[in-house]
């Protein structure tokens, strides 16, 4: 029985071990990222499904991740979908523009010659790359929810719901690191 109780426990760890690993890089942002404002409360449609509602407020910069910064929301996000509406903790995404590096491979791109969509190729290096998506979006903080230790290591603030239309925000000008 012993053996048993080992066996599931060594397993469930490597569980554990596995989901928490398959993740991109999160890093605090720049001391001199500044916040963000919204002036009004804002309902954006989200592409997925449904609406959110943001609060009005300042958003101080929480992390970096995926070249993108992500932002708190002062208090709750409302969430409506399908029927249900939840409050949300977590915030807006704001990427980063694209770097002159990723400019000169867009251009690069739009240079070379298109490809014959009849015929059929099977080396993936000459597909093209995709662009990275710069549509601002919000997050979650599910890392707060209770779920236990496998919940924790399973969800991931970084996952992106784009919204439909950007958010109207200010940057905040007498930032103060």
């Amino acid at each position: 029985m012993h053996l048993k109780h080992a066996f599931f426990v060594s397993l469930c760890l490597l569980f554990v071990l596995l989901l928490s690993g398959c993740s991109t890089p999160v890093q605090m942002p720049d001391a001199n990222t500044p916040a963000i404002v919204l002036k009004e409360a804002q309902t954006r449609g989200l592409t997925v499904a449904g609406t959110i509602t943001v609060p009005a407020g300042v958003y101080a910069p929480d992390f970096e991740a995926d070249n993108a910064i992500y932002y708190r929301a002062p208090t709750h996000l409302v969430s409506k979908a399908l029927g249900i509406t939840s409050l949300m903790r977590g915030g807006i995404v704001i990427p980063n523009p694209f770097t002159e590096k990723e400019k000169a491979d867009i251009e690069a791109e739009k240079s070379k010659p298109k490809r014959d969509p009849t015929i059929i190729n099977h080396n993936f290096a000459s597909m093209p790359k995709p662009v990275r998506d710069l549509r601002q979006g919000v997050w979650y903080d599910q890392q707060e929810g209770s779920g236990g230790l496998l919940i924790y290591a399973a969800t991931s603030p970084k996952r992106i719901f784009h919204v439909e239309e950007p958010f109207n925000f200010e940057v905040q000008t007498n930032h103060i690191p």
